[in-house]
């Protein structure tokens, strides 16, 4: 049978993707005007979404934000099964070995979704939060799920085009390309502060069967990123790659 989308539903998920890509929240009128519909037809959406505790709205400002549910339903994914509990275990090693902060993420339409993170125990370190997303062109992370796309799929992806996060984010396709290109070798990846200001960091791809489902990333302040530190990082990596894939080949694993 043909996929035909059903309206309805597909406006209720991305009222809650919009949601949840802005931690400040969003009002009825700027929601209506992101998914270029009127107030009065997505009104009876939100209260429903509010209704299940899907959304919250602050009193004071009248502001959309997430709300438990969607939690309750993240987490779900985030516990189903072993796989990530193992995942956070070679996460942990990784923290111990190098002392920063450390990620694994899955990419979702061209952005990062952090599945998992660990802390560095130093007390200047990288601010992130499971379960936020950015454009996977700016962050090593992300370039490390970018690797074998081809120049027409990057367009694809990005069919609005690239935008600057700091001055440092590549906004030209051909530019991205090449540097991905350069990547692939050991498929590890690289950012200088692309996404955050004084934070640049190491990534690896995390392949099954020769495709790429997820990546792991080591950021760095800036200021503790030598090149010496950038080359430990990345062996560390590239031996977290050979464990992870190595449980990946015997798992029925699925991050999308």
């Amino acid at each position: 049978m043909a996929y035909t989308e059903h309206r309805s539903t597909a406006r209720i998920l991305r009222i809650l993707e919009l949601v949840a890509q802005n931690e400040e929240g969003y009002t009825l009128s700027k929601l209506a005007e992101l998914l270029d519909a009127p107030k009065g037809s997505i009104f009876p959406m939100i209260q429903t979404l509010k209704e299940f505790h899907f959304l919250r709205q602050e009193e004071h400002t009248g502001l959309y934000k997430v709300g438990p549910a969607a939690f309750q339903v993240g987490m779900s994914f985030v516990n189903n099964g072993g796989t990530l509990k193992y995942v956070e275990k070679v996460l942990e090693d990784i923290v111990d070995q190098c002392l920063e902060t450390v990620h694994f993420a899955v990419l979702d339409k061209g952005n990062v979704v952090y599945l998992l993170k660990k802390d560095s125990p130093q007390a200047i370190r990288m601010i992130s939060s499971v379960g936020k997303t950015l454009p996977a062109y700016a962050t090593g992370i992300g370039k490390a799920m970018l690797l074998d796309c081809s120049l027409e799929e990057l367009h694809q992806i990005y069919p609005d085009g690239l935008h600057k996060m700091t001055d440092n984010t590549i906004v030209d396709f051909d530019v991205l390309y090449d540097q991905l290109t350069s990547f692939r070798g050991d498929d590890v990846s690289y950012e200088n502060e692309e996404s955050n200001k004084d934070v640049q960091c190491v990534a690896v791809a995390i392949r099954k069967s020769g495709k790429i489902i997820a990546s792991v990333s080591v950021a760095v302040p800036i200021f503790r990123c030598t090149d010496e530190k950038q080359s430990e990082i990345r062996e560390i990596l590239l031996k977290a790659k050979k464990v992870l894939e190595k449980y990946f080949m015997n798992e029925t694993v699925s991050f999308s």
